[in-house]
């Protein structure tokens, strides 16, 4: 009955799917992960600024941003942050750092003019999470901040859907 059997083999397939499931990696999920380092990127550059006066500027992609810059300025002056300027780039390159606007904004940021930057969501900077992260990275490292008007996933965590952070 088992003389048909190659043992070996079998086990061979067995190891192969063992060592397969062994080198699978937890990876957490990019909103598991950016959450957390908005929300301390932006705590560590408020924290700076505690008791002065914070600066954002506003940034919107696409062909018309009137809306987004409205709701954006809103959003800052409820949080009592001054308004700086009005950036914005049709759409384009998916890389935030090949566009003339977003540049501009971010030399603000870096020379101290503007403390972080209001916008819709993260759509306007960048679909890709793993550029997201690298700019979550620089703007930390000066002391800025990128702050949501909308950021439905903190408030569900918060239980309020009017906090966000």
């Amino acid at each position: 009955m088992y003389d048909n059997i190659h043992w070996r083999d079998d086990e061979s397939i067995w190891d192969g799917r063992w060592r397969s499931a062994q080198q699978r990696v937890f990876r957490p999920s990019p909103l598991r992960r950016l959450v957390p380092l908005r929300r301390m990127t932006m705590d560590e550059a408020l924290t700076r600024r505690a008791g002065r006066q914070v600066t954002a500027d506003l940034y919107a992609l696409g062909i018309e941003p009137t809306n987004s810059f409205t709701r954006a300025r809103s959003h800052a002056q409820t949080r009592g942050w001054r308004v700086g300027r009005e950036f914005s780039d049709p759409y384009s390159s998916p890389d935030p750092t090949q566009r003339p606007g977003w540049s501009q904004l971010c030399a603000r940021v870096s020379g101290g003019e503007a403390h972080g930057v209001v916008v819709i969501g993260q759509s306007d900077i960048t679909s890709d999470d793993c550029i997201f992260e690298t700019t979550l990275d620089w703007f930390g490292e000066r002391g800025g901040f990128i702050d949501f008007v909308l950021a439905p996933h903190l408030a569900q965590e918060h239980g309020n859907e009017h906090t966000h952070y």
